[in-house]
């Protein structure tokens, strides 16, 4: 049985990790955030909020609301379909893959 939760590298250091959808202050780590199972109008409720990370790569494969990344540099992030806006902000060699509904 496969778990749902996000999995993580153990080169990783530091910054907050969550299962909902928001990453912080991360440094050199790989995150794996799989998709739902079974699709649900509350899958696609949550925000994708990816900030400060550095010399990371981040696959969050959800349905959310919105997505926003912020203050990256050397990151790669690759967002799930988001229903509403997504923001790309004060960035640096950062690229971002996005599917949109």
């Amino acid at each position: 049985k496969r778990s749902e939760g996000p999995l993580f590298d153990d080169e990783g250091v530091g910054g907050k990790k969550g299962d909902d959808g928001s990453y912080w202050n991360l440094h050199r780590s790989t995150v794996l955030l799989r998709p739902s199972p079974t699709p649900s109008t509350s899958s696609s409720s949550s925000d994708l909020i990816v900030s400060g990370c550095t010399a990371s790569t981040i696959y969050a494969l959800r349905g959310f609301a919105n997505s926003t990344v912020s203050r990256c540099a050397d990151t790669v992030v690759v967002a799930g379909p988001t229903r509403g806006v997504l923001r790309v902000v004060d960035c640096d060699r950062c690229t971002v893959v996005a599917a949109a509904r």
